[in-house]
């Protein structure tokens, strides 16, 4: 999370600005977005809850600045999303029921499952796509573009 809650309750994003572009924080509260169809994991979105995502699914690849659409070809039948991070403390206090160390591990193999073995494979794997949402990544853009590395 790259914003901080003021006395008055109001989120104000921010960023942390690197030399290397790819390293500069994200502004907002995040969240990943995982896209699949038929169990094969298609790509992952970060994005603001305070925005949500878009109804058409399209993102910035991490490190490049281009916008890019998913193939529509792949999304026309029976494509899903979930949301991959589960808030565990909200205000301090526990929220639901925490996982078992078992129920961890299912759930790790379930989800290696379904990325195809070319992006699992540990000698020259595939690239997944994963990027900014839209919507956040022209925050970012704006938030860098009037930041100072001089003030915080």
């Amino acid at each position: 999370m790259s914003a901080i809650c003021d006395a008055g309750g109001r989120w104000h994003d921010r960023v942390k600005l690197s030399e290397q572009p790819i390293k500069t924080s994200s502004p907002g509260i995040q969240q990943v977005r995982r896209y699949y169809q038929a169990n094969q994991a298609i790509a992952d979105v970060i994005y603001d809850i305070r925005d949500g995502t878009a109804a058409s699914p399209c993102m910035v690849p991490i490190g490049d600045d281009q916008v890019r659409r998913f193939d529509e070809e792949k999304f026309k039948e029976n494509w899903q999303s979930e949301d991959l991070l589960v808030p565990v403390l909200r205000d301090g206090r526990r929220v639901g029921q925490w996982p078992t160390i078992h129920q961890i591990r299912e759930r790790t193999k379930k989800q290696l499952a379904m990325f195809s073995s070319d992006v699992r494979q540990l000698v020259r794997p595939a690239v997944y796509p994963t990027g900014l949402d839209v919507q956040l990544f022209e925050t970012k853009r704006k938030l860098m573009a009037t930041a100072s590395p001089f003030h915080g």
